[in-house]
């Protein structure tokens, strides 16, 4: 379904399905197929109710590895070190906390900055790794976060060195 409008100088086009999927079908539902797949071997080992804003983070992370696997941010070096430093920025900042001031609106979207500055200066670039640090402000920092955060990147990366060589570019 195409649909064309056309303005002074500008013509919009609107399409509802990429054209690659018609080209590529086979491996879009198998790629889609092995992230949910890799999410429910994630989900099984986890509660998450109890930590639905890393959960999310990771299954955003699964975009990235499956739908984008050839991609700079889908590389081990991103996929661990962006949610390594996100967490450790994410902790630091409850540790810093102090109750007289930071409103949590601040403090959220401190530690997201802060995060994506660490995460370009440290070549970790991973953008779904910000969910990972609001998530360690919303919940504070435990031991049981950290290590949800990495069985699920471990299983992710172990997922992407696994399939790497049969997975295509989506995009």
């Amino acid at each position: 379904m195409n649909l064309t409008f056309r303005g002074r100088s500008k013509e919009l086009r609107f399409r509802l399905f990429d054209p690659k999927v018609k080209t590529n079908a086979k491996a879009y539902l198998l790629q889609c197929a092995l992230a949910a797949g890799t999410m429910a071997a994630i989900l099984s080992i986890v509660d998450a109710i109890d930590r639905a804003v890393i959960v999310a983070a990771i299954a955003s992370s699964a975009f990235i590895v499956f739908v984008t696997p050839h991609s700079p941010m889908a590389r081990p070096r991103h996929v661990i070190g962006g949610h390594l430093v996100a967490l450790l920025v994410g902790t630091a900042a409850t540790f810093l906390h102090l109750e007289v001031g930071v409103h949590f609106v601040i403090e959220g979207a401190v530690v997201v900055g802060v995060s994506l500055f660490m995460m370009a200066a440290t070549d970790t670039e991973h953008g779904p790794a910000a969910g990972t640090a609001l998530a360690v402000v919303i919940g504070g920092f435990s031991w049981s976060l950290a290590v949800l955060l990495g069985t699920s990147v471990i299983v992710l990366v172990a997922a992407w060195w696994l399939l790497q060589k049969y997975l295509h570019d989506l995009y």
